[in-house]
């Protein structure tokens, strides 16, 4: 377990510096503007919605989870280590960034589908909501050092040794994780005759994800568009230097520290269901701080604030996902949810660079902000909790 959270620690840390750094190489030195950037995002997320489902199937039916993390990691090593040196050599153009934003993000995928089957793995059924808790503790504060790190360096040094410095953790985190063993039991299972749609199968059957999926869905498409117009929105707009933003980005770290603590307690007192609401209502308005914001005060106040929905949401979903999926199908479910609730994510970014490029960045984030705080409206629909019986069915049951 602590070389695995060594592994998403590093790997999260090494995150935070091409976050600033590929849309600041894109828009300084290629030139790109809302449009593109828009782009650049929707590539980033393209492969959740075309590869998630097959990805999580296959990974199911291979059973071999841990090897698939240590390629994936690789090959975004590799991928990150071309776009550096094409930086460096003057060779980096929109169409090689496009192409190797959307290679790594594919690798993502895998990467993301085969730890679906990781953490449960690892940890007691009776403490995966505080082994959630830390884990998405541990990597935020990994990205927000890494982000405020990466601004740093990028004011002091430049975009591209960011970037490789991102290539470099991949590499740590690839040599941490085949130091990882699973149960036995968990690391020979594979379902060789699982159908490519059963994992859609067990989504639709399951209520309590199903309401999560309607939720996080329309929360992902409108915050990924916030995403991808926010370095564009901080830096021409408010005027905020790299440093600055890496800094202002990072205070996120708080809240999501504040709700990894809190989680598990609130949770066990209120239910997934309530923790799922709650995160997203935090989630989404504190936002309305950056839209409106004049300064970097503002912006790090709604960052702040909303890490701690963010972090409320997520654990909440995963705790859903875990009690509510049989572990030989957690990849299968992984990559079907994926493939909706992060597939939005491509159209989102998009639309949030058209209406950045057509009204102006500013009215453009307002419209991201409120459309993400209109997802809690899916919580409106009651959804029973669902229970696993014996052989792994699931089934409607009442809600806690």
């Amino acid at each position: 377990m602590r070389r695995y959270g060594s592994a998403a620690v590093i790997s999260a840390f090494g995150d935070g510096f091409s976050y600033l750094a590929v849309p600041l190489i894109a828009a300084g030195q290629l030139g790109a503007g809302p449009r593109e950037l828009g782009w650049l995002t929707a590539l980033a997320w393209l492969p959740q919605a075309v590869f998630s489902l097959p990805a999580g199937s296959w990974v199911a039916r291979r059973g071999r989870p841990i090897a698939t993390l240590v390629v994936a990691d690789l090959a975004r090593a590799a991928l990150m280590i071309l776009v550096a040196i094409a930086a460096v050599t003057g060779s980096l153009t929109l169409t090689i960034l496009y192409l190797a934003t959307f290679c790594s993000a594919t690798a993502a995928v895998f990467f993301s589908v085969s730890d679906a089957a990781v953490l449960p793995a690892l940890a007691k059924n009776d403490r995966f909501a505080r082994s959630l808790a830390i884990m998405q503790a541990n990597r935020t504060v990994g990205g927000a050092v890494g982000t405020t790190l990466g601004g740093l360096v990028i004011r002091y040094a430049s975009a591209p040794l960011a970037v490789l410095i991102d290539a470099v953790s991949f590499v740590v985190s690839a040599t941490a994780l085949r130091g990882v063993h699973l149960p036995s039991a968990t690391a020979k299972t594979s379902t060789s005759s699982l159908r490519l749609s059963e994992g859609l199968r067990c989504l639709w059957r399951t209520r309590p994800l199903r309401t999560a999926l309607a939720v996080t869905t329309t929360s992902n498409f409108f915050h990924l568009g916030f995403h991808a117009l926010i370095v564009l929105y901080a830096t021409q707009i408010l005027g905020l230097s790299a440093g600055t933003l890496g800094l202002v980005i990072s205070t996120d770290t708080i809240g999501v520290l504040a709700a990894s603590a809190l989680a598990p307690a609130l949770l066990e007192r209120f239910g997934n269901r309530v923790g799922l609401a709650a995160g997203n209502i935090i989630f989404a308005c504190p936002l309305l701080l950056v839209a409106a914001a004049t300064g970097p005060v503002m912006v790090a106040a709604g960052i702040l604030s909303s890490g701690f929905g963010g972090c409320l949401q997520n654990i909440s979903v995963g705790s859903t996902f875990a009690v509510s999926v049989p572990p030989h199908l957690r990849s299968a479910v992984r990559g079907a949810y994926q493939s909706i609730s992060f597939g939005v994510r491509p159209l989102g970014a998009l639309a949030a660079g058209l209406a950045g490029t057509w009204v102006g960045l500013r009215p453009a984030v307002w419209a991201t902000v409120i459309g993400g705080i209109l997802a809690v409206l899916w919580m409106v629909i009651p959804a029973p909790a669902a229970t696993v019986r014996a052989g792994g069915e699931t089934s409607d049951a009442s809600a806690s």
